[in-house]
């Protein structure tokens, strides 16, 4: 009886002393809201457009090995320059909306390379029946062009293999030379 009288003498101090608050050392900052927009990457219903770094298209050989290195999450770059979508999908890759050869691919030279597109069943009909493209727009020459020479061989075998490709412009006329 005696621990209930106590309990019930007690409850108001008890409830008293909870009721204190003492203030804080840290003071408080309302924050403003973050927008993150993106430098090199943009986003609409059907395609996802991505601007090439300085240094992707000065460091690449082909638009395989730009590719790799754009680092574009929808794909994959395997070491050979196959091209397929993260579920082993194949892709296709078309340079300014026509379909680009392997020599084409190989040619291609990435300090011209304007922006890549990402494409998902696309409904342009330049592009064909394929479900997923890629389409690499280049920057246009009015007058002059470039030339690429590449080769791979290998000594203890005596075998190899090149490639010359010559891409010039005049006005309105693009002329491409492969051996």
């Amino acid at each position: 009886m005696k621990n209930i009288i106590a309990a019930i003498i007690m409850t108001p101090f008890i409830a008293a002393a909870q009721t204190q608050e003492s203030t804080d050392s840290i003071d408080t900052y309302v924050l403003n809201e973050v927008v993150v927009e993106g430098a090199s990457q943009y986003t609409s219903s059907n395609k996802t457009t991505y601007l090439p770094d300085r240094n992707s298209k000065r460091t690449s050989q082909n638009a395989a090995d730009l590719l790799s290195k754009m680092a574009i999450p929808q794909i994959v770059v395997d070491p050979t320059g196959d091209v397929q979508t993260n579920s082993g999908k194949s892709v296709a890759i078309y340079i300014d909306y026509e379909l680009a050869s392997q020599a084409e691919k190989d040619a291609l030279n990435p300090q011209d390379v304007k922006k890549v597109e990402f494409l998902s069943y696309p409904t342009d009909t330049r592009f064909g029946n394929n479900h997923y493209v890629i389409n690499i727009i280049l920057n246009h020459y009015d007058y002059g062009g470039y030339a690429k020479i590449t080769g791979v061989g290998n000594i203890f075998a005596g075998s190899g293999s090149g490639q010359a490709y010559v891409k010039a412009s005049y006005k309105q006329m693009t002329y491409d030379i492969n051996f």
